[in-house]
Formats: C-alpha cells, sequence, structure tokens
C-alpha cells in the first residue's frame, strides 16, 4: 500500500448516489459528505431563505402546505442534485473523512433554523398561527389543530360564513382568544328554530351527511349528526348536532346591534357563543383575524384544509 505525499492513508472517491441520497434528508448534508462546507452552510442560508419565499406564496393566496413543500423541496432536490453532480463531473474526487457525528448535528441545526423564523416571517406577511385546544369548531376545525389566520384589514371585510379570531374578556380582567363562525352582521336578524338557523328571515338549509364520531370527554366518544349548513349565496360548510332538541336549538329573533357580530360555533351543542347570554354579540374591533388554513392535524388528511370557502 502507497502513502500520498502528505504521509496518511489515500482518500476513498465518493459515491454519487450517497451524495444525492444524504442532500435529500437535508439541503448541504451531500456537501457535507463531499467535505464542501462552505457549499452546505450556502445552502442553509437558502433554506432559510426558501421559508420566506413560501411565505411570501401563502401571502399571495396559495395554500401553505403546497407552497412550502415545493420551495422547500426545490431547494433539497436542487441541492441532493448538486452533490451528486458534483461526484460525476470530476473523476478525480475524492471524500474528506467526516466525523459521523457531524451529520446529525449539521440534520438538526438545519432544521432547527428553518423552522425558527416561521413565526416571524408569518407576522410579517400579516399571518398567525393559533394551536386549538377545543372541538367547539368541530368538524372544520379539530382540537389539536393548528391554523393559520390572515391579519383583519378592516372589520368591514368580514362576510356570512367566515371563520374569525377575536378576543373577549374574561372574568380575571383578561382576554380570552376564541375561534367561530359569522352567522350576523351588524344589523342583521338571527333566530334558530329546531336547531334550523334564519337570517334576515331566510332559512339556512341543512342537509344531512351522515355521522362524524366526536369526543365528549377524555373518556368517551360519541356519533353526532353531521350536516352541510347551506346559504343562499351558494357558501356552505359542514355543522354537528350531538344532542336532539338541545337548550340552544332554538332562540327567538335577535337583532345584532350595530358594530357587533353573532357568532356560532359549528359543533352547535358544544359551543359557548352568541346564543348565550353570557357570551352575547362580538364587537368587531374585537376581530383579529380570518382562518384561512389548516396548517397540522392529527388527521393528516386535513392537513392544508381551507377555511374561507
Amino acid at each position: 500500500m502507497t502513502a500520498t505525499d502528505e504521509g496518511s492513508m489515500p482518500r476513498a472517491r465518493p459515491r454519487a448516489w450517497a451524495a444525492g441520497l444524504l442532500g435529500l434528508l437535508a439541503a448541504g448534508m451531500g456537501q457535507i459528505y463531499l467535505g464542501k462546507y462552505r457549499r452546505a452552510f450556502l445552502l442553509a442560508a437558502m433554506v432559510v431563505l426558501s421559508k420566506s419565499i413560501g411565505l411570501v406564496l401563502i401571502g399571495a393566496g396559495a395554500g401553505p402546505l403546497i407552497s412550502m413543500l415545493a420551495v422547500g423541496w426545490s431547494v433539497a432536490i436542487g441541492a441532493a442534485a448538486w452533490a451528486a453532480m458534483s461526484v460525476i463531473r470530476d473523476p478525480t474526487a475524492r471524500r474528506k473523512r467526516t466525523a459521523l457525528w457531524v451529520y446529525p448535528a449539521y440534520w438538526l441545526a438545519i432544521t432547527i433554523a428553518g423552522a425558527a423564523p416561521v413565526p416571524v416571517l408569518l407576522h410579517l406577511v400579516g399571518y398567525h398561527t393559533f394551536s386549538i385546544p377545543s372541538a367547539a369548531m368541530a368538524p372544520s376545525v379539530l382540537a389539536g389543530d393548528f391554523i393559520v389566520a390572515q391579519e383583519l384589514k378592516t372589520p368591514a371585510t368580514v362576510k356570512h360564513g367566515d371563520i374569525i379570531v377575536f378576543w373577549m374578556a374574561n372574568k380575571s380582567g383578561g382576554k380570552s382568544i376564541y375561534l367561530k363562525r359569522v352567522i350576523g352582521l351588524s344589523e342583521d336578524k338571527v333566530e334558530m328554530d329546531n336547531d334550523i338557523v334564519f337570517v334576515n328571515g331566510e332559512r339556512l338549509d341543512q342537509k344531512s351527511d351522515g355521522e362524524f364520531k366526536i369526543a365528549l370527554d377524555s373518556h368517551s366518544v360519541t356519533n353526532a349528526r353531521r350536516s352541510t349548513e347551506h346559504w343562499p349565496n351558494g357558501r356552505a360548510y359542514d355543522v354537528l348536532d350531538v344532542q336532539s332538541y338541545g337548550p340552544l336549538d332554538n332562540m327567538a329573533a335577535r337583532a345584532v346591534p350595530k358594530g357587533a357580530l353573532f357568532v356560532m360555533g359549528d359543533n352547535r351543542d358544544r359551543s359557548l357563543d352568541s346564543r348565550a347570554p353570557q357570551f352575547g354579540f362580538v364587537p368587531v374591533e374585537n376581530v383579529t383575524g380570518v382562518a384561512k388554513y389548516v396548517v397540522y392535524s392529527k388527521d393528516l388528511a386535513r392537513i392544508g384544509a381551507r377555511l374561507d370557502r
């Protein structure tokens, strides 16, 4: 065996498939494998930049999941191809020895660096994230979901059927944040007759859509009647009825005061909302945003679901 001029063992030729695979695991890891550390740091910076681009796409109206995946995977695939082609194009390339701990350390660092700026960047483009603790808005929004809401520019933009984020004063003198659906706008008249909603005398028809399993508490689950509620303007969404002839299923007509909103939860029998005297109407100045997307859910099929339709 012949030693090199430096008196060390000859370095092995890198494998293109290994460089490409590592690049897919984390942008820049393929470059770490090749010993191209400056290139790796450049790609790490591009990952953070890609978050900004993805969030700009969200602000332009694109779905957050599609935007983030498209930009993120574009960077990862580009980095992997760059690493693999570096090996293929240079037949004299030799792999520098890199300690094994460097790979998981780099992956962890780039994951944190990529995720850390997301809340700040979302705020810059007028969006905020919220975690949902209750099932009051099921089945549209489930307990444990994370949603993105667009900051409200003016209360005049709120429409019938919007899911809004707002605050109400609580007993301790602070503010509690709520997520509900707008049923009545300022000066509307809202009425309920056996779980059917009437707004300004117009009936919101419901069409049965089977059943939906809903948790009553941490130990029990029940089947709720699921229906699609239709507005005359064509807007539609699903609502739940857990209890027939429940205490909130009927309500005499109420006029919404000027500068206020009438809100309800989609889980009609498990929502504290404007139907209850202790909750009342929501001042429009308390509204902070309109819900747009589900960005995380235990039900992975719901990730990316739009809430503004």
